[in-house]
C-alpha cells in the first residue's frame, strides 16, 4: 500500500466517524424522527423496519441510552480501524518503530485492546506481568495499573478523549509515516 493510499483510508474512517455521529444528532432532532415511521431499509433480501428506532427515540430515558451506545460502538470502531490500519501498513512498510514513537500509541493500543477484548482493560502481557512503563498517558487519559481487569468507562475516556485520539493518530500517521 502507498503512503497516499494509508492517508485516503484514513480520511474515510475520519469520514465516516463524522458521518455516524451526524447521523445520531439527526435522529436526537425531534422532527427527523417523524421520517423513520413506516420507512425501511432493504440489506439483500432483508428489510430493516425504523418504526422501532422512531419509538425508542421518541423516550428521553431510551434516546439517551440509545445515544450514547451508538456513539461509544462509533468510537470502538473508529478507533479499532484506525488503528488496525495504520499498524497493517506499518508492518508492510516496516514502519512499526516509527508508529510505535507516536506520543498516543501506548494510550491508543491499550485502549483498542480493551474495547476489543471484553470492553477491559488487559494490561498484563502474555507471562501475565504488568506491562512496563505504566502508567502511560496520553492528553488527560492516564491508565494505570490499578485499572487492569476493570471495565472501560466514560468517565475515564470521555467521547472528546476518544474523538482527540482517533484524529491526533490520523495526523501522525498523514504527517510522519512515509
Amino acid at each position: 500500500m502507498l503512503h497516499s493510499e494509508l492517508c485516503s483510508q484514513l480520511e474515510n474512517i475520519k469520514n465516516n466517524l463524522i458521518l455516524g455521529l451526524s447521523g445520531v444528532f439527526l435522529l436526537t432532532e425531534e422532527r427527523s424522527r417523524g421520517l423513520l415511521v413506516g420507512h425501511h431499509a432493504k440489506v439483500g433480501g432483508l428489510t430493516i423496519d425504523f418504526t422501532q428506532v422512531s419509538k425508542m427515540l421518541a423516550d428521553v430515558a431510551d434516546r439517551e441510552i440509545a445515544v450514547k451506545e451508538c456513539i461509544k460502538s462509533i468510537f470502538r470502531n473508529s478507533l479499532k480501524e484506525t488503528f488496525e490500519t495504520i499498524k497493517v501498513y506499518c508492518d508492510d512498510s516496516n514502519q512499526t518503530k516509527i508508529f510505535q514513537k507516536f506520543g498516543s500509541y501506548k494510550v491508543a493500543k491499550h485502549l483498542r485492546n480493551a474495547v476489543s477484548h471484553n470492553n477491559k482493560w488487559g494490561l498484563r502481557d502474555t507471562k501475565k506481568e504488568l506491562y512496563p512503563g505504566l502508567p502511560f498517558q496520553w492528553s488527560d487519559l492516564v491508565i494505570s495499573a490499578d485499572l487492569d481487569g476493570l471495565p472501560v468507562e466514560l468517565s475515564h475516556v470521555t467521547f472528546e478523549i476518544q474523538l482527540a485520539l482517533v484524529l491526533d493518530l490520523i495526523t501522525h500517521a498523514q504527517q510522519e509515516l512515509k
